[in-house]
């Protein structure tokens, strides 16, 4: 048994999306804490997404 989550099991869309968007505004390095009061997102999901980026584009592409 896999007891391993997929980075979509922990990252939603929206969460991922507001990540981007913070990310395309240029304002502040995507590894700074401030990122998780900007997207209003957890540690735990910063931390995912920044590790699983690539796979979570993949799923659920590009803000417009």
């Amino acid at each position: 048994m896999n007891d391993k989550v997929t980075p979509t099991e922990y990252v939603s869309k929206d969460e991922f999306y507001r990540f981007v968007r913070v990310q395309r505004e240029g304002s502040v390095n995507m590894i700074s804490p401030d990122v998780r009061i900007l997207a209003c997102i957890d540690k735990d999901t910063h931390m995912h997404i920044l590790n699983d980026y690539t796979k979570l584009e993949e799923t659920y592409g590009q803000p417009e």
